[in-house]
């Protein structure tokens, strides 16, 4: 029990539904174990803060380097095609990651309301 959303749900059980304090830890353990489990291994293809800062910092450098032989060999216009071109890429990315980490927070959210309306239903809350 180490996040604020367990101590709510605990605090739910204890108070709201009368739980004595084991039975209430007992079934926010048990709700946090679930949650591991399921959760466990699929956003590992997911990238954190810190790798696609250090991304962009590759990809400007690469940029940059580009840029540099390009003015070598090439046209100024030459150089802002492939430029406008990566920056469409890369606001693609984005758009991909952002929708990513939408899609696993209202999956995330969908289990968490899922197995508490279930939780509730078994304990008599709902018939």
């Amino acid at each position: 029990m180490n996040t604020i959303g367990s101590l709510k749900i605990y605090d739910i059980f204890r108070k709201d539904m009368h739980m004595p304090d084991e039975r209430a830890l007992e079934a926010v353990i048990a709700l946090d174990d679930f949650f591991d489990k399921k959760t466990s291994g699929k956003f590992d293809s997911f990238a954190t803060k810190d790798e696609m800062l250090n991304m962009k910092n590759e990809l400007k450098q690469e940029i940059h380097g580009v840029s540099v032989r390009l003015d070598l060999m090439a046209t100024k216009t030459e150089l802002a095609a492939v430029q406008s071109g990566l920056k469409d890429a890369i606001h693609q990315s984005e758009k991909a990651l952002t929708k990513s980490i939408f899609h696993a927070s209202l999956y995330q959210f969908l289990i968490l309301t899922g197995t508490i309306f279930t939780l509730l239903r078994l304990m008599g809350v709902f018939k």
